[in-house]
């Protein structure tokens, strides 16, 4: 693709795609640091703290109304929130659908590569789910799988734990609510101590 010439003006879609081809941990601000301005050295010290705050549910959302977004509410609000809120209460659990509509692949590959933590709901066997887990295995960053306990896990992520979690049954599901918070939690805290040791040794 042809560079535009010296001061000609950078179109919104060269933008959008320098967003989804950015590696993890770099900024437009790189340049800058890299050279000594402090102003970049801030925006991207801001940058990185507001992805520390983040964590990403990748679910299968479905259209309102569905039972696919029934589920998808119910165990972010029953399970996946209090067990962040246990970890870090200063993170925030964000998902798809909540994301600015502009630009929405390119705001979610950002989330699913950046964010501080990233929990995968395997449940229906979405596509878009299982190719999340796929980019976030690839940038080895910390991840946390559960999957309704009747789907199966496919066999090149079945050495993964996943926690599996009863929907059917709404007595089953309260009985085993709290304990299925703390499993979510401890494998968050396991996932991201091993993040932290791999950065201190980059």
């Amino acid at each position: 693709m042809a560079r535009p010439a010296p001061g000609a003006p950078v179109s919104a879609e060269a933008h959008k795609g320098d967003a989804l081809h950015r590696p993890h941990g770099h900024s437009s601000t790189a340049g800058l640091k890299r050279f000594g301005g402090s102003r970049g050295g801030d925006v991207a010290e801001l940058r990185n703290a507001h992805w520390q705050s983040v964590c990403f549910y990748s679910s299968p959302i479905g259209p309102a109304g569905s039972d696919r977004r029934a589920h998808a509410d119910m165990l972010q609000e029953s399970l996946v929130k209090p067990a962040i809120a246990a970890v870090d209460p200063r993170m925030t659990v964000v998902r798809s659908d909540e994301l600015p509509s502009s630009s929405i692949t390119a705001s979610v590959v950002e989330h699913v590569v950046n964010s501080r933590l990233l929990i995968a709901d395997l449940s229906f066997h979405n596509p878009n789910v299982f190719y999340e887990v796929g980019m976030r295995h690839g940038h080895k960053r910390p991840i946390v799988l559960i999957s309704r306990d009747k789907d199966p896990i496919p066999a090149n992520i079945s050495d993964r734990r996943v926690i599996k979690v009863n929907v059917d049954a709404t007595p089953a599901f309260v009985s085993e609510m709290t304990s299925r918070q703390e499993q979510i939690a401890d494998h968050a805290r396991w996932a991201l101590s091993q993040d932290e040791i791999a950065e201190r040794t980059r």
